[in-house]
């Protein structure tokens, strides 16, 4: 006889920090999933950081947002990458 506590304790949480690539679910627009990576000890928790932003670069820090509009902005002036803003759900369903 299995228990609610066994199948919970084998699935996995779906906000797993297990890689690089793996976004918590906070971070659904495509700009956090196309272009930015978790942080570093280091660096703040809350905020995702620029992957194009060098690292070895001690003068400059990478940049790091918890905002899409910040982040997409960032992109824009400072390595000329237009992301579109993603559409709502609603505006989803009235396009299909």
């Amino acid at each position: 006889m299995s228990s609610v506590l066994d199948k919970a304790s084998s699935a996995t949480p779906s906000t797993a920090r297990d890689s690089e690539n793996k976004l918590p679910k906070k971070w659904r627009a495509n700009v956090w999933k196309l272009h930015c990576r978790l942080p570093r000890e280091e660096e703040t928790q809350h905020f995702v950081f620029c992957k194009y932003c060098l690292l070895d670069d001690k003068e400059v820090e990478p940049y790091g947002s918890d905002v899409a509009t910040n982040m997409r902005g960032h992109l824009e002036s400072h390595h000329e990458i237009i992301v579109p803003k993603d559409l709502s759900k609603n505006q989803e369903k009235v396009q299909h």
